[in-house]
């Protein structure tokens, strides 16, 4: 890890990501504007139009901001991992997992003074599913109807819309889980039932008293994936289980298993499984194969 002083940056943003929507873009153009950053250029694009760019900027000796949420910049490590550069990030997302992992401040203000400043300059394990990159977690069940769900309902107030993802949730978990699924991690055999499972790459720490940081890996570098399953058997065991998801150690759970590995494969009675990247979902056949490359990728976080 190396620390640099930062002179200027190209700052590229995800117009449709959760928080460029929230604020707006003349406020969020504002906010860049007032602050004490040096910019190279700004480019508040749609999705087409900003991989366009990325492209065009990625050999730029200038570092680029990427500002949007754990999907976009899944997306943007995906074309910068070939060039050896690192990119910092601009937290714009619902979760911001990535940005919490580094101690990147959530509020854009906080986050655009911190690169102002100094930077450093990280190496970090990349995990992969069926040769698909992913930087945090991929999720089976429960997770990527959720996050179908939340995509189709985007533009709702979040103050009307989390009452009704909660309800989703609590039904979708009621009807998965007796889902049977099979892993092999390190070549040991598991069979489990289970409403929601989710591999990350390197394992969550949740904290110990009640927290909104619930989902934090504290070391980006271990080479290991962390699997947990979640198998709800009554109302109680749900509504339990979501509220230590949003806080408190959700880990300790009693519905709630544990285990890491370097590799795992897992095979259930599909042919087809829709899963989450990050995020945002998508369909793979069957096997799902995963593995961790150690220290793949460069990010830029605040020093």
């Amino acid at each position: 890890m190396k620390n640099n002083v930062q002179k200027s940056y190209h700052i590229l943003i995800n117009k449709h990501s959760g928080g460029a929507l929230q604020l707006g873009l003349e406020q969020l153009e504002d906010t860049i504007s007032a602050s004490d950053i040096d910019v190279a250029s700004l480019q508040i694009l749609g999705a087409e139009q900003f991989f366009e760019e990325l492209e065009a900027l990625k050999n730029d000796e200038t570092p680029i901001l990427i500002g949007g949420g754990d999907g976009t910049i899944r997306s943007c490590a995906k074309s910068m991992i070939e060039t050896g550069r690192g990119f910092g990030i601009l937290p714009l997302g619902t979760m911001n997992l990535m940005a919490r992992d580094l101690n990147i401040p959530l509020s854009i203000e906080d986050a655009l003074s911190a690169y102002a400043h100094s930077t450093r300059e990280l190496e970090i394990d990349v995990g992969f599913v069926n040769h698909e990159l992913f930087l945090c977690c991929v999720g089976i069940g429960t997770m990527p109807e959720s996050s179908e769900f939340r995509e189709e309902n985007r533009e709702q107030n979040p103050t009307l819309l989390m009452p009704r993802l909660t309800v989703f949730v609590l039904d979708q978990m009621d009807q998965m889980r007796h889902r049977v699924m099979r892993l092999n991690m390190d070549g040991k055999e598991k069979t489990l039932k289970t409403a929601a499972l989710v591999i990350s790459n390197n394992q969550y720490q949740p904290q110990e008293e009640w927290s909104e940081n619930n989902f934090v890996r504290p070391s980006l570098e271990t080479g290991k994936l962390g699997i947990y399953a979640a198998t709800p058997f009554s109302m109680w065991d749900r509504v339990r289980l979501i509220a230590r998801l949003k806080f408190g150690n959700w880990r300790d759970d009693p519905i709630v298993d544990e285990w890491y590995a370097e590799n795992v494969s897992l095979t259930s009675k599909r042919d087809e499984e829709l899963i989450s990247l990050d995020g945002e979902t998508q369909t793979f056949k069957t096997p799902l194969n995963f593995w961790v490359e150690r220290k793949a990728l460069k990010l830029l976080a605040p020093a």
